[in-house]
């Protein structure tokens, strides 16, 4: 009847079980006490209790009790098997219950059952507490919980980074009974993606650094091809101006030569000064321009 109530089959009880229930009988006929057994698979205990009849015992009575105590048992060891936290909170966002599968997450005592909600709060980086009151706060309003990362202070003294989601438990009328969530430890990422953050910001810097000298470069590049532009553009007009001097002196000697006039020598003696000074001019800009030495001369 225990079996047919419970919806076990009686053939496919498994042996372990029926040697269990045998076994519990035994000690309960051998004792003449009260023997309790769990049944770990269906979240059933089962109390056997001696009938007595005038100091005699005449049967074994058997209670087949749906055991909360058990199943809560059951589920704690279950969520502290995971490899993630879990956290359960009151409606108003108070959290009551975290698992022991994350070592930062859980408090330093072993039992979720004994967490205290303002140790929880105190470790909490002190810069993201207003990031972990606002989503709470917002959850009770919009009926969910954003997620959010946070640091919070682990065992060994530490701030590690932890990824927070979650969601409403409904009663039947709409009200949230509870809220749960996990807490992912995810600081291992977060300083990967603080490396690669840096790697990429060392990388723009060089850019940047490049780019910069690449420009005073090229301002350099395109200074020295303006000069050499000027000193082409110099040594051609010097070598013009040359040619035309080289006219004016021969006209100027030829006056020399040929003029009886005394105040026209003088001026033909003035032009062969004027001449001389322009060949100088003409001579610095060909040093200018770098066709030829610069000779040292007297004004």
């Amino acid at each position: 009847k225990v079996l047919e109530q419970h919806r076990i089959v009686a053939g496919g009880v498994p042996a372990d079980t029926l040697n269990d229930m045998r076994a519990a009988l035994e000690e309960c006929s051998e004792k003449q006490a009260e023997v309790l057994l769990d049944w770990a698979a269906s979240g059933t205990r089962l109390e056997l209790v001696p009938l007595w009849d005038e100091e005699e015992m005449v049967a074994i009575q058997c209670f087949a009790l749906q055991s909360n105590e058990v199943m809560t048992r059951q589920l704690e060891q279950t969520l502290n098997r995971l490899p993630v936290g879990i956290w359960l909170a009151k409606p108003n966002g108070e959290i009551y219950w975290v698992n022991e599968a994350n070592p930062g997450y859980s408090p330093e005592t072993a039992s979720g059952a004994a967490f205290d909600s303002a140790a929880w709060v105190d470790r909490v980086h002190p810069d993201d507490l207003v990031a972990c009151a606002t989503s709470f706060s917002k959850a009770a309003v919009k009926g969910k919980v954003d997620p959010f990362e946070f640091r919070m202070c682990v065992v060994d003294g530490d701030y590690r980074w932890f990824y927070c989601d979650g969601g409403p438990i409904v009663n039947d009328d709409g009200t949230v009974d509870r809220w749960a969530g996990i807490a992912l430890d995810i600081h291992d990422r977060k300083d990967v993606d603080e490396r690669h953050r840096r790697e990429v910001s060392d990388l723009i810097a060089a850019a940047q650094a490049e780019a910069v000298q690449s420009a005073k470069t090229q301002a350099e590049l395109n200074q020295v091809q303006k000069m050499e532009l000027l000193g082409h553009l110099a040594g051609g007009v010097a070598h013009d101006f040359n040619n035309l001097l080289f006219v004016i002196q021969l006209n100027a000697d030829q006056i020399l030569r040929s003029a009886a006039d005394n105040k026209i020598k003088e001026f033909a003696h003035q032009i062969q000064r004027d001449v001389s000074r322009a060949r100088r001019t003409a001579s610095e800009l060909m040093t200018f321009s770098g066709r030829q030495p610069k000779a040292p001369h007297t004004y």
